[in-house]
């Protein structure tokens, strides 16, 4: 039994008594819905994306958040190489602090790695330049580490461009950086069918989740590539199906989905003022305090081809 899943447990499951077996993932599923439901919550119009969000939607999110969180602490994250997570929390440690005008949330570490394993399994079968379309998250960075070569990254945040530049710099690997706005820049045209992987962690709402989709796919590679590797999880981007629906315009089709793939600490900074919270929803503040210090933020990573 781990502490994070008692934890939630008690806040969400009254009927457990503390000392019988923990639920199983499925009945804790149904018991923070029907916390959802007693509240009143309804389901946010689009995305809960923003910095210190509206008092209801933050504790919708974090009720629905609750249940991948408690599964993972059931069944243990997917396994990562613990020396690579090491030599990553060195490299990381600086990052550039969150920017909520960029809609930025850092993944954990392990995360990192964890993505950046994947794709660079996919690159072994299918070798070639790898297109980061914004990361703040600096997957680039344990690309770099895990021997990949030729690593381009674009990003309307400065800040995060010098960064992995001198990250992987500092690893003995050049990371290209561009400053690029993905709502007004097109990939140029030397990019069109360049790259074998394409890797991003869109804004998580329709319209800009498609800009970043459309910017990959006009990048990847058409036949042979390894893929494009995007961030995501419908009940984070309530739009998720719409964007799917998208993809074979695109001339995408998913091939893989990891679920709850990416762990999101949530820090004050992005959950605001939570006693204040607790009183516009009318929640006991203490209540929701633990709420929020046991859960995390997750997405998936949806593994795109050629269709």
């Amino acid at each position: 039994m781990t502490a994070v899943a008692r934890t939630l447990a008690r806040l969400l499951a009254p009927a457990w008594s503390g000392t019988a077996p923990l639920p199983p993932a499925e009945e804790f599923a149904r018991c923070a819905l029907s916390c959802t439901e007693r509240l009143g919550l309804a389901t946010p119009s689009a995305v809960v994306e923003d910095a210190d969000p509206d008092p209801r939607e933050l504790v919708w999110w974090l009720l629905a958040m609750a249940t991948p969180t408690y599964r993972r602490e059931l069944e243990g994250t997917p396994p990562v190489d613990p020396a690579l997570v090491a030599r990553l929390g060195g490299l990381l440690e600086g990052r550039p602090a969150l920017a909520a005008e960029h809609a930025q949330l850092h993944i954990d570490i392990a995360s990192v790695a964890r993505r950046a394993t994947v794709v660079s399994e996919r690159l072994r079968v299918a070798p070639g330049p790898v297109l980061a379309v914004g990361d703040d998250d600096c997957v680039s960075v344990a690309l770099a580490v895990l021997g990949v070569d030729r690593i381009c990254v674009v990003d309307v945040d400065e800040r995060v461009l010098d960064f992995v530049a001198a990250a992987g710099r500092s690893v003995g690997r050049e990371v290209r950086i561009g400053c690029v706005d993905v709502f007004e820049d097109p990939p140029p045209r030397p990019w069109h069918g360049a790259f074998s992987a394409i890797v991003t962690d869109p804004i998580r709402s329709r319209e800009p989740c498609l800009a970043f989709l459309e910017y990959g796919a006009r990048c990847l590679g058409v036949s042979g590539a390894a893929g494009l590797f995007w961030a995501d999880h419908p009940a984070w981007n309530l739009e998720v199906d719409g964007v799917l629906a998208e993809l074979r315009r695109l001339g995408l089709t998913v091939a893989v989905c990891h679920e709850d793939w990416h762990r999101y600490p949530l820090g004050p900074e992005w959950l605001g003022d939570l006693t204040e919270k607790a009183r516009a929803v009318g929640v006991d503040p203490g209540w929701l305090v633990r709420l929020a210090e046991a859960v995390a933020g997750w997405s998936h990573l949806y593994e795109l081809r050629r269709a």
